[in-house]
C-alpha cells in the first residue's frame, strides 16, 4: 500500500449539490448531488493511481463535541429533502463500486479521516484527503495532502495543500490553524471563538504567539490593543473550550487496517441497473458496463486488440477502397492506425506524406475520430488540408454529457 485516497463525503455530496443544477432520474428521484459527486470522484481518480480508496460520512447520532458543548452546530437549519434523499443513493454506488465506506456514531467524518490520515502517516503511507471543508487543513503535513474542492456551475478544482503549502497561505502551521478557529470561531459550527476576534486577528496572534494557551499564559506581555486585550480577557473561556471543539480527533475507536481500503470487485451488472435507473448513461460507458457484465468478461477490458502491420502500398489500397475511415494518428511518430470496417485494425508505422495528403485531402472518404480540430492545425503545419470530416466523438461526448470534464 503506497497511496490512499479519503474521501470527505458528506462535504463532497453536499458540494456538488449547491454546485450543479437540480437533475433527477425519470421517476423523479433527485440525481444532481450524486451525479456530482461521481464526476468529482473519477476526475481525481483518473488524475493519479491509488493503492486504496475510502469515503467517510457523517451519522445523524449526536457527536461527543455535542456533550461538551450543547449548541454545537443548533443554528444549522435542516438540509432539503431533496439532497437527503440521495445520501442512500451514494452509498449504494460506493458498495457496488467496491469502494470502503466508514461511519461511525458520535463522531464526524472529519474525526474518522483524521484517524485514516494517522495511521497512514504511521505506516509511511501517501494519504490525499478529497474535502470541500477548510477545516481539514489541520490534518496536512509532509505526507498528507489535503484536495480543497470548489464546484461552481458544474466545474470543479481543487487546490492541494501540504503542510508548507498552509503555512505559505495563512502564516500558521496547520495544527496552529486548530489556535486560528478557537478563537475567531466558526460561524457554520456554531463555535462561538471569542467575540469580537475575526480571522485576521486571529491569524496575526496565533502566527506570533502559536497557541491560544500561550496566548493566555503570557497574556501580560502580549501586544495588543487594548480592545483586543479585553475581548480576549473576557473570552478565554469560550477559546479553550472553542480549540477542543475544532480539533479533529485522531484517535477516533474504529478498527480497520489500510489493507481495507483496497478496492474491491466492483459489482457491474447492478451498477449498471443503478446507473439506467438514474439515467446516468455516460457513467455507464466510463465504466464500460452492460447488463450481463456478471456473466460474461467486459469486452472493453477483457478483449486484446490487435492493430495488422501493413506496408505504405497495402494502405494506400485499403484507403482508396474505403468511403470511411475511423482512425487515429501520432504525429510525432506519423503512426496511423485506421479500419475500413470496424472489425479490423491497420497500423502503418511511420506513414509518408504522400498517404497522409492522400487520406486527409480526399473528400470523398469520411474521416471519425477523437478531438479532429487538433489533427486539422497539425496537418495545417503540413501543409495539408483536412477534408471529409464525418464524425467526431470528442463532440459527441460533450452533447451527450456537457457537465463531464474529462
Amino acid at each position: 500500500m503506497n497511496r490512499v485516497l479519503v474521501v470527505d463525503g458528506n462535504s463532497i455530496l453536499n458540494r456538488a449539490f449547491y454546485g450543479i443544477r437540480f437533475l433527477s432520474a425519470s421517476d423523479g428521484t433527485p440525481t444532481n448531488a450524486v451525479y456530482g459527486f461521481l464526476n468529482i470522484l473519477f476526475k481525481y481518480l483518473d488524475e493519479e493511481e491509488y493503492d486504496g480508496v475510502c469515503v467517510a460520512f457523517d451519522v445523524k447520532e449526536k457527536t461527543f463535541r455535542h456533550k461538551m458543548f450543547e449548541d454545537y452546530k443548533a443554528q444549522r437549519s435542516a438540509p432539503p429533502e431533496e439532497l437527503i434523499l440521495q445520501f442512500p443513493i451514494i452509498k449504494d454506488i460506493l458498495d457496488l463500486m467496491g469502494y470502503k465506506r466508514i461511519e461511525l456514531a458520535g463522531y464526524e467524518a472529519d474525526d474518522l479521516i483524521g484517524t485514516v490520515a494517522k495511521r497512514c502517516e504511521t505506516e509511511n503511507v501517501r494519504c490525499d484527503i478529497l474535502t470541500g471543508d477548510k477545516d481539514d487543513l489541520q490534518l496536512a503535513s509532509k505526507g498528507v495532502n489535503i484536495k480543497l474542492v470548489i464546484t461552481s456551475k458544474g466545474v470543479t478544482t481543487a487546490t492541494v495543500y501540504d503542510d508548507k503549502a498552509v503555512f505559505e497561505k495563512y502564516g500558521v502551521t496547520p495544527s496552529e490553524f486548530i489556535d486560528v478557529k478557537a478563537l475567531m470561531g466558526d460561524t457554520s459550527d456554531n463555535i462561538p471563538g471569542v467575540k469580537g476576534i475575526g480571522e485576521k486577528t486571529a491569524l496575526s496572534l496565533i502566527s506570533q504567539y502559536k497557541s491560544v494557551e500561550n496566548i493566555y499564559n503570557n497574556f501580560d506581555e502580549i501586544k495588543a490593543t487594548p480592545s483586543v486585550r479585553k475581548k480576549l480577557e473576557e473570552g478565554r473561556e469560550s477559546a479553550f473550550m472553542s480549540r477542543r471543539l475544532s480539533e479533529i480527533d485522531t484517535n477516533a475507536p474504529i478498527e480497520f487496517t489500510l489493507d481495507d481500503f483496497k478496492i474491491n470487485e466492483m459489482k457491474k451488472s447492478e451498477l449498471y441497473e443503478m446507473f439506467m435507473h438514474l439515467n446516468f448513461k455516460s457513467f455507464i460507458d466510463k465504466l464500460n458496463l452492460t447488463a450481463d457484465d456478471d456473466n460474461q468478461e467486459n469486452s472493453a477490458s477483457k478483449t486484446e486488440i490487435n492493430a495488422e502491420a501493413i506496408d505504405s502500398d497495402k494502405a494506400a489500397e485499403l484507403i482508396n477502397g474505403s468511403e470511411k475511415i475511423f482512425y487515429s494518428i501520432d504525429f510525432e511518430s506519423n503512426c496511423l492506425c485506421f479500419s475500413t470496417d470496424k472489425d479490423k485494425i491497420y497500423m502503418l508505422k511511420s506513414a509518408p506524406s504522400a498517404i497522409l495528403k492522400n487520406l486527409f485531402e480526399n473528400e470523398r472518404i469520411k474521416k471519425a475520430a477523437f478531438s479532429i480540430k487538433e489533427d486539422i492545425l497539425e496537418l495545417k503545419k503540413r501543409k495539408i488540408e483536412y477534408m471529409g470530416l464525418g464524425f467526431d466523438v470528442s463532440i459527441a461526448a460533450y452533447i451527450l454529457d456537457p457537465a463531464k470534464n474529462s
